[in-house]
C-alpha cells in the first residue's frame, strides 16, 4: 500500500540529502580550479544568490492539509479494496486450469470402476446378450471421459457434448437390456410343459432323420448316375419325390411348440423348393438327335464303272444312314442335376438350423434360466445405482464447473468494480486549486487507470485461463508509480510553508 499522506521525516531527509549533495558538488568544482595568482580584488565576482522556492501564503496550508487528509482516507479505502480483492482472488483455486485437469482425471478414474462392475455381470447362455449390451455402453462412456481428460481446452464444449451423447446412448442400452430381460422372463414363464416338449421333440427327430436319409440317398444316386441306366436314375428321383411328400406332410403335422413356429415354416419352404427341383429333374429329357451321315459313293480308279454298280452302292449307304438315325433317337439323356443340387444343399442348411433352434428350446431349463435372469437383474440394478451416483457427482460438478461458479465470480467482480468506481469518483472530488493541480492530476489518473482495469477484468474474465488477473496487476504497477509521484509533490508543497 502506497500512503498518500507521506512520511514527513523521510521526505525531509530526502530534501536535506539533496541540498548536501549540491553543496559537495560546488566544493569539488572549486577544488579542481587551476592554481595561480589571485585576481585583482576589483575583478572578483560575487557568487549568485541561491534560488529559494517561492513561499506559499499561510492560508494555502489549509488546502494542502485538506488534500492530505482526504487523500489519507481514500488511500486507506484503496488499500482495503486491494487487500480484499487479492484475498478473494487467491481463493479461486477451483478456476485454475490445474483444478480442471485434476477433476477430469478423477472422473475418468472413477468411471473405470463402473466399467469393471459392468464386466463382472453374470454372462450365462440366458444373460450373455444382455450383459454385452451394458458392457459396451460402459466402455464407450468411459472412453468419452478419457478423451475429455486428455483433450480438454478452456471454453471448448465439444468434448463435454460428446460425453452427454454417450450418456444418452448408455441410458438407451440400460433400457434395452431391461426390456429384453422382461421378454425373456415372460417367455420362460410361458414355456410349454415337459410332455409337450417331449412330444414335439420325438416327432421332429423322426422328420429330421427321414430328411437326412433322403439326402443321403440323393447323394448316392448323384454319384452313381453316370454308371446307371437313365431310366433307373429317373425312377430313383421319382422315389425321392414320394418320400419328400411324406416329409412335408409330417412337417405340417408337427405338434405346436412355442418358439419353433418360424423354424418349422422355414423347413417347409425349403422342403417344397427341394421337391419342385427333384420333380423337374425326374422328367425324361428329350433324346439328342444324331447327325445324319451320308456315305458318298466310292469313286473307283476304274473310269469304266457301270451305272448299275453306282446305283446299288447309293442304295446301301442310304439304308445304313436311316438305321443309325433311328438308333440315336432311342437313347435318352441324364437329367440336369444343377438346380436339384442347390435345393438339396439349401434343405441341409435349413435342417441344421432347425435342429439347433429346437435343441435350444427343448433343452432349456426354465427354472435355471429364470434364476440366471433374476441374478442378472439384481446385479444390473446395483450397477445402475453406482452409475447414477457417478452421474449425480458429475452433474453437480458441471453445474458450477467444479467449484468455479461463473455467476458468483462475475457477481464478485461487479462489486469490486463498483467499489473501485466509487473510489475513483471520490478521488476526483479532491481539492484542485492551482498549486495542487499537478498532484490532483496524478492521483486522478492513477485511480481511473485502476478503475478501467477492474472494469475490463469484469467483462473479459474467463475461468481456467492462465494469468486471468495479469492485466490488473500490471496496471497496479503503473498506478503505484503515479501515487508515489503525487506523494513527493505534496511533500514539496508542504516544505514551502
Amino acid at each position: 500500500m502506497i500512503p498518500l499522506i507521506f512520511e514527513r521525516g523521510k521526505a525531509r531527509r530526502y530534501y536535506w540529502c539533496g541540498a548536501l549533495m549540491l553543496a559537495l558538488g560546488l566544493l569539488s568544482l572549486a577544488a579542481c580550479a587551476q592554481p595561480g595568482a589571485a585576481p585583482p580584488a576589483e575583478t572578483t565576482a560575487e557568487p549568485p544568490p541561491a534560488v529559494q522556492p517561492t513561499a506559499l501564503p499561510a492560508e494555502a496550508l489549509a488546502a494542502v492539509d485538506e488534500f492530505a487528509s482526504q487523500g489519507a482516507m481514500l488511500d486507506e479505502e484503496w488499500g482495503q479494496i486491494r487487500e480484499e480483492f487479492d484475498e478473494w482472488g487467491a481463493g479461486l483455486t477451483a478456476c485454475l486450469p490445474s483444478s480442471m485437469h485434476q477433476a477430469l482425471n478423477g472422473f475418468a478414474i472413477e468411471f473405470n470402476g463402473v466399467t469393471e462392475r459392468a464386466r463382472n455381470l453374470t454372462r450365462s447362455q440366458t444373460t450373455g446378450e444382455l450383459a454385452d449390451v451394458v458392457i459396451a455402453a460402459a466402455e464407450e462412456e468411459e472412453a468419452a471421459y478419457r478423451q475429455l481428460r486428455d483433450r480438454w481446452q478452456p471454453n471448448n464444449v465439444a468434448l463435454f457434448e460428446a460425453v452427454e451423447t454417450q450418456r444418452t446412448a448408455a441410458a438407451q442400452a440400460h433400457s434395452q437390456a431391461e426390456d429384453r430381460a422382461i421378454e425373456l422372463r415372460e417367455t420362460f414363464e410361458d414355456s410349454p410343459d415337459a410332455e409337450t416338449i417331449n412330444e414335439f421333440s420325438l416327432a421332429f427327430d423322426k422328420v429330421k432323420d427321414d430328411w437326412q436319409n433322403l439326402h443321403d440317398e440323393y447323394t448316392e444316386l448323384r454319384e452313381e448316375a453316370e454308371s446307371m441306366e437313365v431310366e433307373d436314375v429317373l425312377a430313383g428321383l421319382d422315389e425321392l419325390v414320394k418320400k419328400l411328400n411324406e416329409i412335408i406332410g409330417a412337417l405340417d403335422e408337427l405338434p405346436h411348440l412355442a418358439g419353433t413356429e418360424n423354424t418349422v415354416d422355414d423347413m417347409l419352404s425349403a422342403a417344397k423348393v427341394e421337391r419342385k427341383e427333384l420333380r423337374t429333374a425326374a422328367k425324361p429329357a428329350k433324346p439328342a438327335k444324331a447327325s445324319s451321315t451320308t456315305a458318298s459313293a466310292t469313286t473307283t480308279t476304274d473310269g469304266d464303272s457301270s451305272s448299275s454298280a453306282s446305283s446299288a452302292a447309293g442304295s446301301s449307304t442310304t439304308a445304313q444312314t436311316s438305321d443309325a438315325k433311328d438308333e440315336a433317337e432311342e437313347v435318352p439323356e441324364l437329367p440336369d442335376f444343377t438346380k436339384a443340387d442347390e435345393s438339396v444343399e439349401a434343405g441341409e442348411t435349413a435342417l441344421k438350423q432347425a435342429a439347433r433352434t429346437v435343441r435350444s428350446v427343448a433343452d432349456v431349463d426354465v427354472e435355471e434360466s429364470l434364476g440366471e435372469l433374476a441374478t442378472f437383474n439384481s446385479e444390473h440394478r446395483r450397477l445402475r445405482s453406482a452409475w447414477d451416483d457417478f452421474h449425480d457427482d458429475y452433474n453437480a460438478w458441471r453445474e458450477n464447473e467444479g467449484g468455479c461458479d461463473r455467476a458468483d465470480v462475475i457477481s464478485e467482480l461487479d462489486q469490486f468494480s463498483l467499489r473501485m468506481s466509487s473510489l475513483a469518483s471520490d478521488v476526483r472530488a479532491l481539492p484542485q486549486t492551482g498549486f495542487l493541480l499537478p498532484m490532483y492530476t496524478l492521483v486522478v489518473d492513477a485511480a481511473e487507470r485502476e478503475e478501467t482495469a477492474m472494469r475490463t477484468l469484469r467483462y473479459t474474465w474467463q475461468p481456467f485461463t492462465v494469468d486471468a488477473f495479469k492485466g490488473l496487476h500490471e496496471q497496479r504497477i503503473v498506478t503505484d508509480g503515479l501515487r508515489r509521484e503525487t506523494a513527493i509533490g505534496l511533500q514539496e508543497l508542504r516544505s514551502r510553508f
